[in-house]
């Protein structure tokens, strides 16, 4: 049996976050779809997990300096290993979706997408070749 769903918890999340909407005030959170709520609990974690990690910087940068300070030239450390959150993991779980980039490729083989579009996904379109 599946245990039933922690609207109270989920209520707290969403209102105790940076997500300022009016849409999860006390009066309209009942009224939002499963699915909207579930995308902006997603939304509210990537944004977490981005602010721990800027708030963590200088704390990271000081943790290389005493490793670097106690290891020597042998140890190799980056500030980056000492973050919360592995920024590899956030870099690759943010951007297109796997069917988005099948999309572009598709419309860039058959030529129809205009110059001005590729132009503007040229950051998406040089991601996304590197998936594959």
């Amino acid at each position: 049996m599946q245990s039933p769903t922690q609207w109270d918890d989920i209520y707290y999340r969403l209102s105790s976050s940076d997500f300022k909407d009016s849409r999860w005030s006390c009066k309209n959170f009942g009224l939002q779809k499963v699915a909207d709520v579930k995308s902006a609990l997603k939304w509210v974690e990537s944004h977490d997990t981005t602010r721990y990690n800027i708030n963590s910087i200088a704390t990271a940068k000081l943790g290389a300096v005493v490793v670097g300070a106690l290891g020597g030239k042998k140890a190799k450390v980056h500030p980056q290993d000492f973050l919360p959150f592995d920024p590899k993991d956030i870099k690759t779980n943010s951007g297109p979706t796997d069917e988005t980039v099948i999309t572009i490729g598709k419309l860039l083989k058959e030529g129809k997408l205009p110059t001005r579009v590729i132009g503007l996904l040229s950051d998406e379109i040089k991601r996304s070749t590197t998936r594959k």
